[in-house]
């Protein structure tokens, strides 16, 4: 949203509130002061100046700290918006159209912000990174499955829900990640290394049927895991 909607709402606010507090003042009792007590900066809004400068003009000073307030508010709103596409966006990424095409998949990946480190076997990372500290977050319930994910690394993530089923995993690293209700069932997890998941963070991970050759559980509590033998 740009600055001068984000004025132009902050007004309409604004007057709102205005008109709430003359309707109020009406009132034969004392609720009105009651009643307009809890208005964010009402005793800080300045009078109307008619030599204000027009809305959305470069020059105008919002006075107060009503107006931070309201743009805070619109913030936070516009935040949570964000939020919640990302997360319909990964409850749309081909489900209920069976695999994704790997094409898919590594858009998803990119649009997560995720990074690949090539295939240099110098690197510690030899596929897809995707590290919470260097602002990748998979989508909720993102759908994987079937992908070849080889050497991938997840760190720091929060994958509720993600479907890996059938997945290459082979060597892929899940280090201190929410692995709640992930679908592993029948992925190739040889070599997978998973550290530092605590105690309820596999609740319904589902591990049926995978390859667990050589797995790494390394420092994780398993509770609340499903198909491990």
């Amino acid at each position: 949203m740009s600055e001068g909607m984000k004025k132009l709402v902050g007004f309409a606010i604004f007057g709102a509130l205005i008109v709430a507090g003359i309707v109020g003042s009406d009132a034969s009792d004392d609720s009105a002061v009651t009643r307009n007590a809890g208005i964010p900066g009402q005793d800080t809004i300045p009078p109307y100046d008619s030599d204000m400068p027009p809305l959305g003009d470069e020059g105008y000073n919002e006075p107060g700290d009503f107006y931070d307030q309201i743009l805070a508010m619109l913030d936070a709103i516009l935040e949570k918006q964000n939020t919640l596409a990302q997360q319909v966006a990964g409850l749309n990424v081909n489900q209920g159209n069976g695999d994704p095409t790997q094409e898919e998949v590594e858009q998803l990946l990119r649009d997560s912000d995720c990074t690949w480190q090539g295939q240099d076997e110098a690197q510690e990372v030899t596929g897809w990174f995707c590290y919470l500290d260097n602002g990748s977050v998979i989508p909720f319930g993102s759908n994987f499955s079937g992908a070849n994910l080889g050497g991938a690394s997840f760190v720091l993530l929060d994958l509720t829900g993600v479907n890996f089923s059938g997945a290459n995993l082979a060597g892929v690293t899940f280090y201190f990640n929410d692995l709640t209700g992930v679908d592993f069932t029948k992925a190739n997890l040889a070599g997978a290394k998973f550290g530092g998941s605590g105690a309820g963070l596999f609740v319904g991970a589902d591990f049926t049927g995978a390859n667990l050759a050589g797995i790494n559980f390394t420092n994780s509590q398993l509770e609340g895991a499903i198909g491990l033998p």
